[in-house]
């Protein structure tokens, strides 16, 4: 018979910081280098394929990517069309918003963050929390 405890107590086991904060958030990081250029990206994309529209939310008016309709004239970075950016950017919308094919700001700032989260949120900072392993070997 075994018994296996890691981070008995545990104690929050911090593996990595951010040098700017000395902590494991950064706002700044996070809105400058992941949320405000995609979403100034999506917003080019949107205005490129003509698809940047103007929508009432909570009692205001603000833009949005419309992802109704053929996605063949969806213009992505450049390119004369990327319908595969435009069926991603569905998906994204059917996930982290309301599923109506209209991607505003406040779903792709969920979006965004959730993906920034992914790579470089708390989680990826702080390593294995109390793991209690118990096991029993037999041998005939």
């Amino acid at each position: 018979m075994f018994a296996d405890f890691r981070n008995l107590f545990n104690f929050r086991n911090v593996v990595e910081l951010f040098a700017e904060t000395g902590d494991i958030t950064n706002a700044k990081y996070q809105d400058e280098a992941f949320v405000s250029p995609e979403l100034t990206q999506l917003h080019a994309d949107a205005v490129a394929s003509g698809r940047l529209i103007q929508t009432p939310k909570g009692g205001k008016t603000i833009e949005a990517a419309d992802l109704r309709g053929d996605c063949n004239s969806w213009q992505s970075g450049g390119l004369a069309s990327n319908p595969v950016d435009c069926v991603l950017l569905r998906r994204a919308e059917t996930r982290w918003g309301n599923n109506d094919k209209i991607f505003d700001v406040d779903e792709q700032t969920r979006a965004f963050t959730a993906r920034y989260n992914l790579i470089e949120g708390e989680a990826t900072k702080l390593g294995a929390p109390l793991s209690i392993r118990l096991g029993l070997e037999l041998n005939f």
